[in-house]
């Protein structure tokens, strides 16, 4: 809590210049990124479904071109 206004602030850590949460949600934990599909119309559901398997692929080719120039085979 801060003392002087009352109200809780986020602590973050940074890393490379960027500011990110400490914990994590469970959720992001097993899958960086990825949105938690919520309760929303069956468009909306749709629509999330295809912005995670968009963030997937991405998520994987990028991973790929890092072993590509790194050499690792991870």
């Amino acid at each position: 809590m801060d003392e002087e206004n009352g109200s809780r602030t986020n602590q973050m850590a940074t890393f490379s210049g960027e500011q990110a949460p400490i914990a994590a949600p469970v959720d992001e934990q097993k899958a960086p990124g990825l949105k938690t599909p919520s309760l929303g119309t069956p468009e909306q559901q749709e629509v999330e479904r295809l912005d995670n398997q968009w963030l997937g692929i991405n998520l994987i080719r990028r991973k790929t071109e890092i072993s590509a120039v790194t050499g690792a085979n991870s």
